[in-house]
């Protein structure tokens, strides 16, 4: 991203990320990615490359690669957000463990399994530790791990993650999505 082209003159950083999104929301990836990357540029000279808002950036540049089929870009970016996350707010706060389950979307989109599975039992391990505050991101963390698990044929412990998530949802009498378990 070093050598993006950076704002013009008098162009706000906040109508640029108004073109990325906008450029998001009618399905240009491709502009909308090339905003975000101006975006980084001007925030890495505003407010240095370890600032919140360079990885917030590269967050946002992670999901639109995600959403090109770019995966190997969207997990290097996330890879970059979990790292910058670590060193500003700490390896187990809600942004971080958050970043993490999202990298393990992308990887297990990607077909990397074992480093999808890693990053969710992280997530959740993470999640459990934060208590009340990390419980709804820790159930959903749970059902992807257990759409994994089922996924590669680990059906016996998909169904020890999902009895007790369904359980949860129940209790606190949320709605649940559907869960397909041995080939059903």
């Amino acid at each position: 991203y070093e050598d993006s082209v950076a704002s013009p003159e008098g162009v706000s950083p906040n109508a640029i990320k108004n073109k990325a999104e906008s450029h998001r929301e009618r399905g240009e990836f491709t502009k909308a990615a090339s905003e975000y990357l101006r975006l980084v540029d001007i925030f890495v000279q505003e407010k240095g490359q370890g600032s919140v808002t360079v990885f917030e950036t590269f967050a946002e540049l992670a999901d639109i690669y995600q959403a090109q089929g770019k995966l190997p870009e969207s997990i290097e970016a996330y890879r970059r957000v979990v790292s910058g996350y670590e060193e500003i707010f700490g390896a187990s706060s809600l942004e971080t463990l958050r970043t993490i389950h999202n990298l393990g979307k992308v990887l297990e989109e990607d077909e990397s399994y074992e480093e999808a599975e890693t990053c969710y039992r992280q997530a959740i391990a993470g999640f459990e530790e934060l208590g009340a505050s990390g419980f709804l991101d820790r159930l959903d963390c749970q059902g992807f791990l257990g759409d994994l698990l089922s996924d590669t044929g680990r059906d016996e412990e998909a169904l020890q993650l999902f009895i007790p998530l369904l359980a949860s949802y129940n209790e606190l009498g949320l709605h649940h999505r559907k869960i397909s378990i041995l080939g059903s």
